[in-house]
């Protein structure tokens, strides 16, 4: 007897052991996919153990239970973004979708006012089944072209970065103080972002770019992302909600007559639809991340200044000053422990930190800890947003010195 409630204990081990595998495997499946959207959109790496996939995956399904609630206390935030476009023509048919459902399911009703409701909820179905693969197959048409925003953090073409290289390079320029010199990289930014905006118009993903990740002509970016994910969730939970029921239901309706009279479809159209619904699910669960990577994350980074050893300064009578010396060395283009300017902190590892240099050229740079002597954060602010809109200041040149050094670190 106790030989057969330790096989039954064991067994139940084992399918417990096996849940939890399949949950960690799905976990890092899913916590790459969004690794992939997040590097897709930022065009950064910032993954550095397995864990962190993980992790990734941890943020993203809580950034969905904590969007739930929102969605049914807040629609008056969301919900007026459904009527416009790019979700009119998806929310359209989520309605119909809504109409058949409650078509189908008004039995007592039908049956009151048509007599025998079969024929009427057989159509009800069919038109069930149209409403939800037409909403679903707009929905991921949608999807797709918002995955095609990437890159936003180096908006900037190369002939750009060569023009303000050589700009820099002029003899007269490397005259010029640190204060003139920070002014002409401040400017440079609005420049490049104007220039842009003129330049790539017809790109695949521009439009979502102005709209969602441009600080000159959308400052207020964040909550215009903000809005679109709950409206794009709100949609999504209402087509996988109706589809997962109809796969149940075609299922089931196999095995009753009832529910076979109902559906009366032959096998080919019963494959078709239930080979749509299916694939449009699965889709889903891997296009999603990149609308998290893309509108459900607040981009919000720490502003730092880094005091690095070992920085090639122009000018070494000021840096051995503003460093703690004595100036005495005065040799162009030696090695001296200085300041940065403010920079992004996108991310952090083991071995070295990975920023956001918009001030030098719009550069992601991967600054190696061994270099960095120390650390000091001056506030969080996001790159895709003003902090004074009108006069165009960029966030990283607030609250630091403006005779500060501007160097390619």
């Amino acid at each position: 007897m106790q030989a057969i409630e330790l096989k039954k204990l064991l067994d139940v081990l084992k399918d417990v052991s096996a849940l939890l595998v399949g949950a960690a495997a799905f976990l890092y499946v899913l916590g790459y996919t969004v690794h992939l959207a997040y590097f897709r959109v930022l065009g950064i790496q910032t993954v550095d153990q397995p864990l962190d996939y993980v992790r990734l995956a941890a943020d993203y399904v809580a950034s969905i239970i904590a969007s739930v609630p929102l969605l049914l206390l807040d629609g008056t935030y969301y919900l007026p973004t459904l009527i416009r476009p790019p979700f009119l023509t998806a929310a359209i048919f989520c309605l119909g979708m809504v109409l058949a459902f409650i078509l189908f399911h008004a039995r007592e009703r039908l049956e009151k006012y048509f007599g025998k409701a079969e024929r009427m909820r057989h159509v009800s179905f069919v038109a069930l089944n149209i409403t939800t693969v037409v909403a679903l197959a707009l929905l991921l048409r949608l999807e797709f072209d918002i995955a095609k925003v990437r890159h936003v953090l180096q908006t900037v073409d190369s002939a750009d970065v060569q023009q303000m290289q050589n700009q820099l390079a002029n003899p007269e320029v490397q005259k010029w103080d640190n204060k003139r010199l920070f002014d002409l990289k401040k400017k440079n930014i609005n420049r490049v972002y104007s220039k842009y905006m003129a330049a790539h118009r017809d790109t695949p993903g521009f439009y979502y770019w102005s709209q969602w990740f441009d600080p000159i002509t959308s400052p207020g970016n964040a909550t215009i992302r903000s809005t679109l994910y709950l409206a794009l969730l709100f949609v999504n939970l209402a087509v996988l909600i109706s589809a997962v029921w109809q796969l149940v239901w075609l299922s089931r309706s196999r095995d009753s007559d009832a529910n076979r009279r109902v559906t009366s479809l032959n096998g080919y159209w019963r494959l078709l639809i239930t080979t749509a619904l299916a694939f449009g699910i699965l889709t889903q669960l891997f296009i999603f991340p990149y609308m998290y990577a893309t509108l459900g994350r607040t981009f919000v980074y720490p502003v730092v200044r880094l005091k690095l050893a070992g920085v090639v300064s122009p000018n070494s009578e000021s840096a051995a000053i503003s460093s703690g010396g004595s100036g005495s060395n005065k040799s162009s283009n030696s090695t001296v422990d200085m300041w940065t300017h403010g920079v992004y902190l996108l991310s952090e590892s083991d071995t070295e930190l990975v920023v956001y240099d918009r001030l030098n050229f719009f550069q992601i740079k991967h600054v190696p800890k061994t270099r960095v002597l120390t650390m000091s954060q001056l506030f969080n602010a996001s790159p895709f947003e003003l902090c004074d809109t009108q006069q165009m200041t960029p966030c990283e040149t607030l609250w630091i010195p403006e005779d500060t050094s501007v160097l390619d670190f």
